[in-house]
């Protein structure tokens, strides 16, 4: 069975930010005030949202703690990843989310054991496209938001496409050394 009022957002937050960045310069950042803003927007007022973001973070760095501290607050599930940077080469080091987003929306249910009618995923990436075909084939109505110029021309089977642009964006203030 499927919960009419209830809806899946699942946000992969490697995707858009790297998208952000590309398409509007690395000053730009995802508002997401203004993407919760835009989940609710012309939903019935009785929708119940389950809201889950999956975000890499560097190993070590103490600076991202208010950055997922501030998405728990907004009423994200948070799933971080720790990335890791060779000191010696530079090279970076980080966990595929995909599997983990996949593994999330495959087995998600609601309170009463139902799945959501309505899967959300902000992310253009293809590697979530035979599961949107399994979804769509159990009547799930899917809906994929993204950033940028480039979205994978392997998704086919969802009932709608959502383009973000500046609005769901800021500007990130550079910091003062004074």
């Amino acid at each position: 069975m499927m919960s009419a009022n209830e809806v899946l957002f699942v946000v992969d937050g490697d995707n858009l930010f790297k998208a952000v960045q590309a398409a509007y310069g690395k000053e730009r950042r995802i508002s997401y005030i203004k993407l919760l803003d835009l989940l609710k927007s012309g939903r019935s007022e009785d929708t119940v949202y389950h809201t889950h973001i999956f975000v890499t973070v560097r190993e070590h760095l103490m600076t991202q703690i208010p950055f997922v501290s501030r998405l728990n607050m907004l009423g994200f599930t948070v799933h971080p990843f720790t990335s890791s940077i060779d000191e010696t080469t530079g090279e970076v080091t980080r966990i595929d989310i995909s599997k983990a987003i996949i593994e999330l929306i495959a087995t998600f249910r609601c309170p009463r054991g139902e799945y959501p009618k309505t899967l959300i995923v902000a992310s253009s990436s293809g590697a979530y496209a035979d599961l949107y075909t399994a979804l769509a084939y159990q009547n799930v109505n899917i809906e994929v938001w993204w950033f940028g110029i480039n979205f994978s021309n392997k998704i086919v089977d969802v009932d709608k496409k959502v383009h973000l642009g500046e609005e769901a964006l800021y500007i990130q203030e550079e910091k003062s050394t004074s």
